[in-house]
């Protein structure tokens, strides 16, 4: 698609994907919610987790493999 055909499309999250070890991760969420909760009455959080012990790095693996089959790659 060309610039001038309308919007391009981008492989982008709708939410914040995190990807790292349990207790680092747990720890961003919990700073993440205390600055979100500064002067908010209250903060709504949805938590997912995909645990596979043994596999790292499948986030940008992921979004790798999708950008290359968008500009026609295999």
């Amino acid at each position: 698609m060309d610039a001038g055909d309308g919007p391009s499309p981008r492989s982008e999250a709708q939410v914040t994907d995190i990807e790292g070890e349990w207790d680092e991760v747990m720890d961003v969420v919990k700073r993440v919610v205390e600055a979100a909760g500064e002067g908010a009455p209250r903060v709504g959080l949805v938590l997912e987790a995909d645990i596979r012990p043994g596999y790292e790095g499948r986030l940008g693996a992921t979004v790798e493999r999708v950008e290359q089959r968008r500009k026609g790659g295999a």
